[in-house]
């Protein structure tokens, strides 16, 4: 089975899981408005694909919507494969250029714990209206010679803790954008 079928199947695997754990009036470990709280655990490692055409939605790679009290947790790692895009991408130059995907990505997120994971070759990390998110023993790294590549990027968000969490990327490490208030920052190298 080629990498394409393999990712497809994974994909479709996990939001049957997404969908069923929604859709449970209890706790269960795994789009919005779910009637529980919701954790999903990665324990193992995550590969973007290799070429972000194969990426479904047009700028995330993962991303969350419309969720209250989520919990990100696992010891996992979320691979992105940075370098395959750091190489085509022109932006300093270019300001018509084709943004990258971003590889995690939280709209409209609320109430929700990201804990223990690692963000490898990151092209982005992105929160954006979010309300009361605590980012804690996390890392998230990719070469300091990869091009537009915020650790964790924070707009229009409020009440945002980041603690015990180790940040190393080519470009701004925390980004604070407009509409951003309440955050509080423990122990970040």
């Amino acid at each position: 089975m080629g990498e394409s079928q393999t990712q497809t199947l994974q994909i479709k695997a996990l939001l049957k899981a997404w969908t069923d754990a929604c859709a449970s009036p209890k706790e269960t470990i795994f789009r919005g408005h779910c009637k529980a709280p919701i954790e999903l655990q990665v324990r193992g490692t995550l590969q973007a694909p290799k070429h972000t055409s194969r990426v479904t939605s047009p700028d995330t790679w993962v991303g969350f919507r419309y969720i209250n009290r989520l919990t990100l947790s696992g010891g996992g790692t979320f691979d992105g494969r940075g370098a395959l895009s750091w190489k085509q991408n022109d932006c300093n130059e270019n300001k018509n250029c084709k943004s990258r995907v971003v590889n995690i990505r939280f709209d409209f997120v609320n109430d929700t714990i990201i804990k223990d994971i690692t963000s490898l070759d990151s092209k982005n990390f992105h929160l954006n209206v979010c309300h009361n998110i605590t980012f804690q023993h996390a890392t998230i790294t990719a070469p300091g010679e990869s091009v537009k590549t915020d650790g964790i990027h924070i707009a229009r968000s409020t009440m945002f803790t980041v603690a015990n969490t180790s940040i190393g990327t080519g470009d701004d490490c925390i980004y604070i954008g407009d509409g951003t208030s309440q955050l509080k920052f423990t122990n970040v190298t």
